[in-house]
């Protein structure tokens, strides 16, 4: 297959890597599609405008619940077919988001998560992940410069960060064949070249 996932901490620069791993692929004459979640189907982009709210669901398995809907919805609509047909496909978060975020930060029980994905997409997971690290000094940084208060998750304090950037580093460490962390302190450029490279030699 040829599923690309990209995460990290909000702030990261992760969904302009997305776009600029997909001008890469339209550089090469390769069939893309970019993707999102929550999100990245009809009914999933619904799931998304409930679970981002400000005033949207807080208990954690009810959360997990209808992100796994929603996910399962995205995978068998949109990413499988794509894939199918020939499309490297990229998105923008996906399961390892859920470790992260109801996991390791709600604390809801990772037996829970992987039974409930279990269920709902089976084994199916990216061919290859990028989580992109930065530092907490240089998120707050971009916090400053870029926060909007548009979501639930753009009120958090550092600490959260910290969690979900823990977080993310440990579920790379558990799939080293799948994850390649990436130093997101870097210039843009640099990271895509970074990023291309490894495309190239895992992917294409």
């Amino acid at each position: 297959m040829k599923f690309i996932t990209f995460e990290g901490c909000d702030f990261c620069g992760k969904s302009t890597q997305v776009v600029l791993l997909k001008e890469f692929f339209q550089s090469e004459q390769r069939k893309v599609l970019t993707t999102r979640e929550p999100g990245g189907s009809d009914f999933a982009e619904e799931i998304r405008g409930l679970l981002l709210s400000k005033h949207g669901v807080t208990d954690p398995l009810v959360e997990y619940l209808l992100l796994a809907a929603a996910r399962k919805d995205h995978v068998d609509s949109v990413i499988k077919k794509r894939l199918d047909e020939g499309y490297y496909v990229i998105s923008d978060r996906f399961y390892d988001s859920s470790l992260c975020y109801q996991g390791y930060y709600k604390n809801l029980d990772l037996k829970i998560l992987e039974y409930i994905k279990s269920i709902s997409i089976d084994k199916f997971e990216p061919d290859l992940t990028f989580v992109i690290d930065i530092s907490i000094d240089e998120i707050q940084k971009r916090m400053a410069i870029k926060r909007a208060d548009n979501n639930l998750y753009d009120l958090k304090d550092v600490q959260f960060y910290q969690t979900i950037k823990d977080g993310y580093l440990k579920i790379a460490q558990d799939n080293p064949k799948r994850i390649v962390v990436i130093d997101g302190n870097k210039k843009i450029a640099d990271i895509q070249d970074e990023i291309i490279q490894i495309v190239k030699g895992r992917i294409l």
